[in-house]
């Protein structure tokens, strides 16, 4: 099983993917971890997955490049349960449940969400480049996509062990 932690920039998907990683669930293979960088946003994810997911979104890829990039990460990674985590990885959620699929890998989504306002507040705190909200703005454009489990930021930040106790129940 995959678990595949996604929502919009700044709602608390790195909260989400350190309490996996504090579960014994690998979260990458290439990491981003925190206090590694000094801004850093990226946190518990796999960089290889993340950037190919970004540069899809900004165009830099074709979409039918991404699914061959899904398809051969799901074919590396390893291990009866792992997990992958990325803020860009929201409009493309079926495509990566479609490609681990046709692997005979089942997927379970946990979304994470925190008010729009709050979202932008934070991303306006975190950089003075405009190009983080303008990401964000085209990541608002697609449907949500559908979870197994969603988390509110407050959660996460409120009640740690609850949401612990969520996401191990994921694996049953």
């Amino acid at each position: 099983m995959i678990v595949l932690v996604t929502g919009l920039m700044r709602t608390g998907t790195s909260l989400v993917a350190k309490q996996l990683h504090e579960l014994g669930i690998p979260m990458g293979t290439v990491m981003r971890f925190p206090l590694l960088r000094e801004n850093a946003q990226l946190d518990w994810e796999d960089a290889d997955f993340t950037d190919k997911c970004l540069a899809t979104l900004k165009g830099d890829i074709r979409k039918a490049r991404l699914r061959v990039f899904f398809n051969s990460y799901l074919r590396r990674r390893s291990g009866e349960v792992w997990g992958v985590k990325s803020p860009f990885l929201y409009p493309y959620v079926e495509l990566f449940k479609t490609e681990a699929a046709s692997l005979g890998k089942t997927v379970k989504v946990v979304m994470t969400t925190r008010p729009v306002h709050a979202t932008f507040e934070s991303i306006r705190n975190q950089t003075t480049s405009d190009e983080p909200i303008q990401i964000q703005r085209i990541l608002m454009t697609y449907p949500i996509p559908e979870a197994d489990l969603i988390i509110p930021i407050e959660e996460s930040w409120n009640s740690p062990d609850s949401v612990k106790k969520k996401l191990n129940e994921l694996r049953s």
